[in-house]
């Protein structure tokens, strides 16, 4: 089996246009969300790392929005759990 663009080649001329057509349409119904970094903080730890990391960097900027997507990521996380206030008893 070879590549897509070695497939593609073997393809008549109307048989292509109709695969890029097909693709073309394909691409139009797609949706993408924006990446939101807050969605993939889950935890300290990981908090830790990525602030950590955008202060390696050295841009002001850069950490600014990374507090920021922490604080995001906490708030997720805290409207997430569940509402029990303390610890589970049996009864």
């Amino acid at each position: 089996m070879g590549t897509l663009k070695e497939l593609m080649d073997q393809l008549s001329p109307e048989s292509h246009q109709r695969v890029r057509k097909m693709a073309d349409e394909m691409l139009m119904k797609a949706t993408f969300r924006t990446f939101d970094p807050a969605n993939y903080l889950q935890d300290e730890e990981h908090r830790q790392a990525y602030l950590e990391a955008a202060r390696e960097e050295g841009d002001p900027t850069l950490l600014a929005k990374a507090h920021q997507n922490v604080e995001r990521s906490r708030a997720n996380t805290s409207a997430s759990a569940p509402g029990d206030q303390g610890a589970e008893t049996d009864e």
